[in-house]
């Protein structure tokens, strides 16, 4: 049997930004996805940060982008603030379909990863279509924990809010600004993302559990909060999802394997964003993978220069996602919401989220937080 160098679980922005490092080196290697084509089904809001979209792509001048924003406003009831950020929208199965080209003859679709072997030096990769043999595994597969679980990556327990969501007609808002609209009874936050034209994406998540709202009548509510805010659209909820809100996985490579992305629970907690993590670690995963084959080494001490490499990176982003999802699950679990929109100072919101900066204000919050036994549990 062949023995690959690497073989990527996960054909999304992390497998397939870590696979396109492989274009410029001699490695053998293979993407499987169980997907049947690439980008399909849409599964989240398709935004991106600009900035950041421009350190790794350059230029903006892309058909799959499909709009520009400027603003994110945040309401409750009738209380609403707003911060003035770059944002785009993208077309994500274009996008992605854009991501896969220069490795498009390395992807194996319909191949379902199911576990994996320890043998001999090797992981033995197991699909629906049979028996794979790598000297590395780099899992970019979503927010799928097991596998993660039994090799003791994971001691906390993993949170993920349940989302529906969907592209919709809206012939009203204006193309600029993207919106969050936060329900405190049922203890549902939506968003409504304007991709261009007159299509928006947008849809809502269950931030909290409770016995109000549940993943059968999330649609009902998050049509009847969209009525009470006034935003008409045309169109149904057409998939589901989840994203975490707990924060990266304790421990993100071992021997002979690396997790990126949404595997590794690399999310920004509060709202949800993964696209750019994902791109990002999947890079540094294709670069560390380089240099392992390079090496000889796929050890876990070897390998764990990929963890302190994107902790470098955007580990302090990780960190303000899990004090913003802490914050707000507070809030929302005291009906605090209205309060603290009112007297929040919209440059601490932009601060923590896009640059993972802390005042000192928010500092106090978490260690209150802290002291009362709040975590980034819901």
């Amino acid at each position: 049997m062949d023995i690959y160098d690497v073989i990527i679980v996960g054909a999304g922005p992390a497998g397939l930004m870590a696979a396109r490092e492989f274009t410029r080196s001699n490695l053998k290697y293979l993407i499987v996805d169980s997907k049947s084509r690439i980008g399909y089904p849409l599964r989240c809001g398709e935004v991106t940060r600009e900035d950041t979209f421009l350190e790794l792509f350059e230029h903006t001048d892309y058909p799959f982008i499909t709009n520009k924003i400027s603003r994110f406003s945040f309401h409750v009831n009738n209380v609403q603030r707003s911060i003035k950020q770059n944002f785009l929208m993208l077309d994500k199965p274009q996008f992605l379909e854009w991501l896969s080209k220069p490795v498009k003859d390395h992807i194996n679709l319909d191949t379902r990863f199911e576990t994996l072997i320890r043998k001999d030096g090797v992981l033995e990769i197991i699909t629906n279509k049979g028996c794979l043999q790598t000297k590395l595994a780099v899992i970019a597969s979503g927010t799928h924990y097991k596998l993660q679980k039994e090799l003791g990556l994971i001691k906390k327990d993993v949170e993920l809010v349940p989302c529906i969501g969907g592209l919709f007609k809206n012939r009203t808002l204006a193309p600029d600004t993207a919106r969050f609209y936060y329900d405190e009874e049922n203890f549902v936050a939506s968003w409504v993302f304007p991709k261009g034209g007159d299509v928006i994406n947008a849809g809502a998540g269950i931030i909290l559990n409770n016995n109000k709202t549940d993943k059968r009548n999330l649609k009902d509510v998050f049509k009847k909060l969209m009525k009470e805010f006034k935003i008409p659209f045309e169109g149904e909820p057409s998939f589901g999802g989840s994203y975490v809100t707990s924060g990266p996985i304790d421990k993100t490579y071992g021997d002979h394997i690396l997790f990126c992305g949404d595997s590794a629970g690399q999310v920004f907690a509060g709202v949800g964003e993964g696209i750019y993590f994902s791109l990002k670690a999947g890079q540094i995963a294709g670069k560390t993978t380089i240099e392992a084959v390079k090496g000889d080494n796929y050890s876990s001490q070897f390998l764990q220069r990929y963890e302190r490499s994107w902790k470098k990176s955007f580990g302090q982003q990780m960190d303000a996602g899990i004090l913003f999802a802490t914050g707000l699950f507070f809030l929302m679990r005291h009906r605090l919401m209205c309060t603290a929109l009112r007297i929040v100072n919209p440059k601490e919101i932009q601060n923590l989220w896009l640059k993972g900066e802390v005042s000192l204000r928010l500092k106090l919050l978490s260690l209150f937080l802290k002291s009362l036994g709040y975590s980034a549990k819901r």
